[in-house]
C-alpha cells in the first residue's frame, strides 16, 4: 500500500483544515482529507485521513492518521492501515488490515489482520491470519477462515 499521496498529480483531490463537504465524494484518484466530510466517499485510489469522515467509504486503500475519524462502513478493495491515535467506527472488509489505533465494528479480511500494541479492537475479525501484538485487545470473536 502507498503511505504518501502524489501531490503533482493533478487528480488528486485536497479537502483542507477549514473545509466542510456536505455531501458525497466521488474520485478516480487519491482523496487526502484535513477538514470534514458529511458523506459517502469512493475512490479508485487512496484515502488518506487526518480528518473526519461521517459515511461509508467504497476505496482502493485507506489510511486513519494520528487523531484521525472516521464512522461508517468501509468497503476497501486492498489494504487499510489505523494509526496510532486513529479510530474507525463501522464495519470493515478489506484484503489486509494493520490497527495500532482503535476500531469499532467487524472486520473481515480476505488475507491479514494485524493488530499491534495500542490496537484495539471492538468487534467480531473472521480472515486467514491474525497477528495480535503484546498490548493488543480484541473484544470479540475470531474465526479464522482459509481460503484453498
Amino acid at each position: 500500500m502507498l503511505d504518501f499521496i502524489d501531490y503533482s498529480n493533478k487528480t488528486t483531490t485536497l479537502i483542507m483544515q477549514d473545509a466542510c463537504i456536505d455531501g458525497d465524494i466521488i474520485s478516480s484518484d487519491a482523496i487526502e482529507v484535513y477538514g470534514r466530510i458529511n458523506g459517502n466517499v469512493h475512490s479508485d485510489g487512496l484515502l488518506s485521513v487526518y480528518g473526519k469522515i461521517y459515511g461509508k467509504c467504497d476505496i482502493k486503500d485507506l489510511i486513519i492518521r494520528n487523531k484521525a475519524f472516521v464512522q461508517g462502513d468501509c468497503d476497501i478493495f486492498f489494504d487499510s492501515q489505523v494509526e496510532s491515535g486513529g479510530q474507525l467506527i463501522g464495519n470493515v472488509k478489506c484484503r489486509n488490515i494493520e490497527i495500532r489505533g482503535y476500531v469499532r465494528g467487524n472486520i473481515s479480511a480476505e488475507d491479514n489482520v494485524v493488530i499491534r500494541q495500542g490496537g484495539n479492537v471492538d468487534g467480531d475479525i473472521s480472515c486467514q491470519n491474525l497477528v495480535v501484538d503484546k498490548g493488543g485487545i480484541i473484544n470479540g470473536n475470531v474465526k479464522l477462515a482459509y481460503r484453498y
